[in-house]
């Protein structure tokens, strides 16, 4: 059952990158509103998990670190939508596997997790597999996609490791409820912030723009309960 769930977050996420990348190329040019869009998402998902299961009572510890999680996923989403808007869209995404790298890494240091041999040569195809994608002609250009992108699945390791962390403990719909309200109290400054943008666009383009993010972004959350949930 894992590996078929763990195949549909992947198409989920891959369908989502592809929208995400028509909606900053063609439909609008500011990052920061898919970003704030994905927060208002994820904001209303919280709410409708909430209201259907019931909460699991958290220490001041384990809630700060739900929320912590979800600010990390904000960090995420910040950096890529950045990679998105400056790349190439079938270059950038694949070195998102590289976060499995990193996961390797933090897990053995700060969970104490180690994998079998066969799984360190599966990490190691998947690096490979994505510097080699992301060359030209052998070359990899180490450019601003580039970075926003490693920033990205580092971050996302970090996120990773804090939420399999929390799932040792915590059952899955409070951890996917308060991880998402972190995300959303991560984009409530850039919400103030560019309410006027928002504003502007709206009466330039009106609401397909926007309901056009907000179906990506309702694409990324549901990839990422079936990870949690």
């Amino acid at each position: 059952m894992w590996i078929f769930f763990s195949v549909l977050t992947a198409l989920l996420f891959s369908l989502s990158n592809i929208i995400d990348k028509h909606v900053l190329s063609k439909l609008m040019s500011e990052p920061m509103i898919p970003l704030i869009i994905a927060g208002l998402v994820n904001l209303m998902a919280a709410i409708v998990v909430a209201a259907i299961y019931p909460l699991q009572p958290l220490t001041s510890a384990e809630l700060g670190l739900a929320l912590l999680a979800g600010g990390l996923y904000g960090g995420v989403a910040l950096t890529y939508f950045f990679a998105v808007y400056f790349g190439d869209i079938s270059k950038n995404v694949p070195l998102f596997y590289l976060t499995p790298l990193f996961v390797l890494l933090l897990a053995g240091i700060f969970l104490n997790e180690f994998f079998s041999s066969v799984q360190y040569l599966g990490i190691f195809l998947l690096v490979f597999g994505a510097l080699l994608i992301f060359s030209e002609n052998g070359k990899i250009r180490l450019g601003k996609a580039f970075w926003l992108v490693i920033a990205s699945a580092f971050i996302s390791a970090i996120y990773s490791v804090v939420t399999k962390y929390l799932l040792g403990r915590i059952e899955p719909a409070t951890v996917f409820v308060y991880g998402r309200l972190g995300f959303f109290m991560f984009v409530i400054p850039l919400i103030i912030r560019y309410v006027p943008v928002i504003k502007l666009r709206f009466y330039e383009s009106g609401w397909k723009p926007f309901g056009v993010s907000a179906a990506s972004e309702t694409i990324s959350v549901i990839a990422i309960g079936t990870l949690t949930l």
